[in-house]
C-alpha cells in the first residue's frame, strides 16, 4: 500500500499527475505527524501549510482467497494542518476555513481524475483500480488558537490490487 499513499502525496504536495494538478501555490509538505503537539503542528504550518496521508480502514472484498491477486476497499485519509496567522481575529479564521474547504476541492478534483494515481515518481505501480480515489467526506476541528492551527480531515475511497 506503500506506493499508493505515496502517489497521494505526490501529488498533493509536488504536483504530480496527468491532469488536474495542484498548482504549485496551492501545494502542501508533508507532516506534520498525527502524534505531534498541536503547538508543533501550528508552528511547521506557518512555514507552509501540511498534509499527512494514511490508510484508515481497509476490508477485503470477497473473493476465493487462493488469487495471486486479492482486492480491497479502503479509506485513505488525509489530515491537513493550516497555521491561523491571527487567532481571535475574525477576518484570520474565516480565511483560514475558507482555504481549507478550497483545498478540500482541489484534493478533491486531483486524487479523482483517473490516472493521476497509476504510478509513483519512480515508476512504481500503485494497484489502485482506476488509478484515482473518490470523495467521500472532509470536516474541520475547532481551531486551536493557542496552537494557532486549524486542522481539516479528508476522506477518499478506493479500491486496490494486491499482487501476493
Amino acid at each position: 500500500m506503500r506506493p499508493a499513499l505515496e502517489a497521494v502525496e505526490e501529488v498533493a504536495c509536488d504536483g504530480a499527475g496527468i491532469a488536474r494538478t495542484i498548482a504549485s501555490g496551492f501545494r502542501f509538505r508533508r507532516g506534520p505527524y498525527p502524534d505531534q503537539r498541536r503547538a508543533e503542528q501550528g508552528t511547521e504550518a506557518m512555514v507552509q501549510k501540511g498534509m499527512f496521508a494514511s490508510i484508515e480502514h481497509g476490508r477485503p472484498r470477497a473473493q476465493p482467497e487462493m488469487h495471486n491477486v486479492l482486492s480491497y476497499d479502503l479509506n485513505v485519509r488525509l489530515d491537513l494542518y493550516y497555521h491561523l496567522s491571527a487567532p481571535r481575529v475574525h477576518a484570520s479564521l474565516l480565511a483560514g476555513l475558507a482555504e481549507a474547504a478550497d483545498d478540500m476541492h482541489r484534493l478533491r478534483m486531483a486524487l479523482g481524475y483517473p490516472g493521476n494515481l497509476e504510478n509513483t515518481s519512480g515508476g512504481e505501480a500503485t494497484g489502485l483500480s482506476g488509478a484515482a480515489l473518490q470523495f467521500e467526506t472532509w470536516s474541520m476541528t475547532d481551531p486551536d488558537t493557542e496552537a494557532r492551527l486549524i486542522r481539516a480531515t479528508m476522506t477518499l475511497i478506493g479500491r486496490i490490487n494486491m499482487t501476493a
